[in-house]
């Protein structure tokens, strides 16, 4: 009869069968999330990886090439809604570059409360009254 550390090394000598993902360039995904909530970015690591398993090319905010010459050619995005989404300077003009180059967007809820924007919000951002002089050359660069 084996012992425990016996059974254990057999085990852990055995071939370790490796999954390759071949991914389809044709189905590419931008997950768009406020990249300072914790919550947010481990949920869109974790939904990278699901949509790498189903073959799909993710691209993550942090991937975002840091020039102005910023293009999304992406099948779909996924906006992870939460309280502080529209507060990010990044978040907003990301969305609003995805919404100009006619990117469809599904929105997921992130579980914490969701603020609907004031009606003069967006206005607010137009006349470049919500976000300091760093944000906006943040929100703009995109």
């Amino acid at each position: 009869q084996w012992s425990q550390m016996e059974t254990l090394n057999a085990h852990l000598s055995l071939p370790v069968k490796r999954k390759d993902w071949v991914l389809d360039p044709e189905q590419s995904v931008f997950l768009c999330y406020d990249v300072q909530s914790c919550s947010h970015s481990c949920a869109a690591r974790i939904l990278s990886m699901l949509f790498n398993r189903r073959h799909w090319m993710t691209t993550l905010m942090e991937d975002l090439p840091s020039d102005e010459d910023c293009r999304f050619e992406v099948s779909v995005a996924v906006a992870f809604l939460g309280k502080t989404l529209l507060e990010s300077a990044q978040s907003v003009g990301v969305l609003t570059a995805l919404h100009a180059g006619s990117v469809p967007i599904i929105t997921v809820l992130s579980g914490e409360a969701f603020w609907k924007p004031e009606p003069g919000y967006f206005d607010a951002i137009r006349k470049g009254l919500v976000f300091d002089e760093q944000q906006e050359m943040v929100l703009h660069s995109f």
